[in-house]
């Protein structure tokens, strides 16, 4: 009837998985590259790092994954109790070898700072020593005095 196929008895008893339409696919893939989105998913037993809103000296706290509800929604065990979180309010917990690496490459990172820091700053040293304190420069511009509109009733306009 009308192009369309008729819905019947037996189409209530066994639905058709609902497919999500091309649009949507496309929609979602262009949001997701123009704002960067990251694909991020969680193993059962991994150490995380979870969002803390009860406590707000430490807003992140460490817990282990133990289950997944949904796409994007995670059981977390933080300490006896049990946090649902959702993947944006989880981050990877760097353990062991990775954290040395970390801390590795943060010590190199100092040390390269360290070692530029000294050259610039005793540079501008030497340059501001010899300048004598100067009188800030003011402005040589005449201002105007406005213009006041005079309200004219026989005018009909005041360009």
């Amino acid at each position: 009837m009308f192009g369309r196929r008729l819905r019947t008895t037996l189409d209530t008893i066994i639905p058709i998985p609902s497919r999500r339409s091309k649009c949507g696919r496309n929609s979602e893939f262009w949001f997701n590259r123009r704002h960067g989105t990251k694909q991020r998913s969680f193993m059962v037993g991994q150490s995380v790092l979870v969002r803390d809103y009860i406590r707000r000296d430490r807003p992140w706290v460490s817990g282990v994954i133990v289950g997944r509800k949904g796409q994007v929604i995670y059981k977390v065990k933080v300490g006896d109790l049990i946090w649902v979180r959702h993947a944006n309010q989880i981050r990877n917990r760097l353990v062991g070898k990775q954290l040395n690496d970390s801390k590795s490459a943060d010590v190199q990172f100092e040390l390269l700072i360290d070692t530029t820091d000294p050259k610039t700053s005793h540079g501008q040293n030497s340059r501001n020593k010899g300048k004598v304190s100067q009188q800030p420069r003011r402005s040589q511009r005449q201002p105007r005095p406005p213009k006041y509109l005079q309200v004219i009733p026989r005018y009909k306009s005041y360009r």
